[in-house]
């Protein structure tokens, strides 16, 4: 998440793992929601998975590229979340350690 100063809303990149759409698929949704404006990012593609899976983004390359400028400042928070709302169905997910970088 980036921190925007339009009423305390940010920008945000969301990645997904699909089983339908192919890696590096982009999703825009335009329109401001409660919480800010947001780009979503296919990283990983395919189902289930019975071992560790590691994923690395460079989300200041990511964040050009969805909003085609430069952030307006460093990262401000990171959520992971685990859900089905899109497939309905009933996620099941894992995490590890996370760590951020600024490179």
């Amino acid at each position: 998440m980036f921190s925007g100063i339009i009423l305390a809303r940010g920008y945000a990149l969301k990645y997904f793992w699909s089983q339908s759409d192919k890696i590096g698929t982009f999703f825009h949704y335009g329109r401001w929601n409660p919480l800010g404006r947001y780009f979503g990012l296919v990283v990983r593609e395919g189902g289930k998975t019975e071992q560790w899976q590691t994923e690395k983004q460079n989300i200041w390359e990511d964040y050009k590229k969805a909003y085609d400028k430069e952030p307006p400042g460093p990262a401000c928070g990171i959520a992971l979340l685990t859900d089905g709302d899109q497939t309905h169905t009933e996620p099941e997910a894992d995490y590890g350690e996370i760590f951020a970088s600024k490179k």
